[in-house]
């Protein structure tokens, strides 16, 4: 397993990557402020919705799936 820290480039949160055999996920912890939002990916961009604020972010090529548990952005993606 390989790890990278990264962050979004208009923001300070820390986006963790983990690269597996057959996916990579992509990780941030965004706070509990948005622990009730939503978040879809569209066109290579994800879209996180926490009540009247919305944040967007570009993601990688192959996203199998975005979801967000307690304001844990987690994206997965296909290697």
């Amino acid at each position: 397993m390989k790890t990278n820290m990264q962050r979004f480039s208009d923001r300070n949160d820390e986006l963790r990557r983990q690269d597996y055999e057959t996916e990579t996920l992509l990780v941030a912890d965004l706070g509990t402020e948005i622990s009730d939002a939503t978040v879809d990916a569209v066109d290579g961009t994800a879209i996180v919705v926490a009540g009247e604020n919305q944040q967007e972010f570009a993601v990688p090529e192959g996203v199998r799936a975005v979801t967000i548990n307690n304001g844990v952005l987690t994206i997965e993606v296909a290697r």
